[in-house]
């Protein structure tokens, strides 16, 4: 008698951790089922802004592209400031957008090279350490910059195995490229 209550005593305890152990897998994909959809969730979001700041940021262009003939003669670092070109550069140059900046503390006015639109500058008390510039191309509508440290420049908005705008040449004449972004 005492062992046919063991026995069912031992069943009952082992359906019992059978349950737990089925409900705590149950409970771990749910978690991971979870996890996943606010990953994915998180994910569509970040793409679905980039979209958007993309979108903008082509519209934007669309529209100052055509502006910036009459901003030939200001002041470089005042254009890059002023209205959606904050935007514009700050899309185009990413991280390294404060940098730009600072590299364009003494900027000189906006000049035409050909039919490109070139500004640069330097950082203020010491061209030696850091220059910047742009270009703005209204034939292609599209806008470029770089940014040069200790002897290294680097170009933004060149694609891949292009060459950059000839107006960058005025600006260094023919340097050698660090890289493009």
């Amino acid at each position: 008698m005492i062992v046919a209550k063991a026995k069912a005593l031992a069943k009952i305890i082992l359906k019992g951790i059978a349950i737990l152990l089925a409900l705590l897998i149950l409970l771990y994909a749910g978690f991971k089922f979870w996890e996943y959809q606010t990953i994915e969730g998180k994910r569509a979001e970040k793409t679905a802004f980039l979209n958007q700041q993309k979108t903008k940021f082509e519209d934007f262009i669309r529209d100052e592209v055509s502006y910036a003939p009459l901003m030939v003669g200001t002041s470089s670092l005042e254009y890059v400031q002023r209205g959606n070109r904050d935007f514009i550069f700050s899309y185009l140059l990413a991280a390294d957008y404060k940098a730009f900046q600072n590299a364009m503390e003494d900027s000189v006015p906006m000049i035409y090279v050909g039919k490109q639109i070139l500004g640069s500058g330097c950082k203020k008390q010491a061209c030696s350490e850091a220059e910047a510039a742009f270009v703005i191309d209204p034939d292609s509508g599209k806008y470029y910059a770089a940014l040069s440290q200790d002897g290294k420049t680097v170009y933004y908005g060149v694609e891949d195995g292009k060459s950059t705008p000839a107006a960058f040449e005025k600006w260094h004449g023919n340097q050698t490229s660090g890289g493009a972004k």
